[in-house]
């Protein structure tokens, strides 16, 4: 079993693909209705259609979920677009995040406010508030609620991803590493 942590919200990937959570769930973070958030309670998964979860991700006040098949997921809080569905609603259940939906995921990473998805071409999506320029992508608005490319070196090809409060660290096949967004604490490396 994996446990995934941030913040106030705690999410378990069980060894079957069976996904729990428990801890605060103000804006639906937690992917269910229960009462008693302190309860550790199973993410209804029957929008996955038998397709198993093999990693979660969690953000501020949402979370993200990459099957087998290589779609992504995503419900909690949608006012800053980190949900990926093109609009700022809230997302009670997981729900499929169409844009990304014709292309395979092999990693995920939520951060404060928004979302990181590696494709298996090694190409990089992302999502969110992009208040310090998280989202690699030129910081061309503060909301993107819709996936957009991430321009990496065309000779790269993105491997894994690992999201902070508001930077993002990449692997790549070729063993570089990059980084981006705020850097005020020395966290990008770039000394």
């Amino acid at each position: 079993m994996s446990i995934y942590i941030y913040i106030y919200i705690y999410r378990c990937l069980c060894n079957n693909g069976d996904v729990f959570t428990f801890g605060r769930n103000n804006v639906s973070q937690l992917g269910h209705d229960n009462a008693n958030p302190g309860v550790p309670t199973k993410v209804d998964d029957s929008t996955f259609d038998g397709k198993k979860v093999m990693q979660v991700a969690a953000g501020r006040m949402h979370s993200a979920a990459l099957l087998d098949n290589g779609l992504v997921y995503t419900w909690g809080c949608g006012t800053d677009g980190a949900l990926g569905h093109g609009n700022k609603t809230n997302q009670l259940t997981p729900k499929l995040v169409e844009k990304l939906k014709n292309k395979k995921a092999v990693d995920i990473a939520c951060g404060r406010d928004y979302t990181v998805v590696v494709m298996d071409d090694g190409s990089v999506y992302s999502f969110g508030r992009d208040g310090n320029g998280q989202l690699g992508q030129g910081r061309q608005s503060l909301v993107v609620s819709d996936p957009k490319k991430v321009a990496i070196p065309s000779m790269e090809k993105a491997m894994k991803v690992a999201a902070g409060d508001a930077h993002v660290v990449l692997a790549t096949e070729s063993g570089k590493v990059f980084s981006w967004g705020d850097g005020q604490q020395g966290q990008l490396g770039h000394g």
